[in-house]
């Protein structure tokens, strides 16, 4: 059994969730959030707590406690940021914001013109280190994943795109 998908759900105040089809819309003051439902899952709502129950056993549980964080995060995205800092290390390494793109130099012979998504918000603190936001969580790190995909941080001098927070392996150069 999963212990994630057993877990309570507690909705704040000001937030409503409601079954759509095949989605759970969660709306709260600053944005809305969908969650796709799959079959063989039901839904629970009392009193400012949600539970998700499983149909039957043919359903897997990895499937319910992702579903479950899934809901956790939907939930908490339309209530409160989620934010996540990325930095850019290198010589010449740099972002420029153009309109809604970013305009990203990472060492290459051409400048990367990086589309971002709609319901991200980017901030430049520096010309190399940048904030994003977002009310959905799972947007967030795709967008974050795909920025880090441009330049990998390399192990040897720590060169890239790096997120903050997140654990890099560094090696040691040659000995003599």
């Amino acid at each position: 059994m999963s212990r994630v998908a057993k877990q309570i759900i507690s909705i704040p105040s000001g937030v409503v969730c409601t079954i759509e089809d095949d989605k759970i819309v969660c709306k709260g003051a600053k944005a809305s959030n969908k969650v796709h439902f799959p079959a063989g899952f039901s839904l629970e709502i009392k009193e400012g707590k949600c539970k998700v129950n499983r149909d039957s056993q043919e359903v897997s549980s990895a499937l319910w406690g992702s579903l479950v964080a899934n809901l956790k995060n939907a939930v908490a995205g339309v209530s409160n940021v989620f934010e996540q800092d990325i930095n850019f290390v290198g010589v010449g390494y740099k972002a420029i914001k153009q309109g809604n793109d970013l305009e990203i130099h990472l060492g290459y012979s051409h400048p990367i013109i990086f589309k971002v998504p709609a319901g991200v918000e980017i901030e430049l603190k520096k010309h190399n280190e940048m904030t994003l936001r977002s009310h959905d969580k799972q947007l967030l790190g795709e967008t974050c994943s795909h920025m880090e995909k441009l330049r990998r941080a390399e192990p040897y001098k720590g060169k890239g795109v790096i997120k903050v927070g997140k654990f890099y392996i560094r090696k040691e150069g040659k000995k003599k």
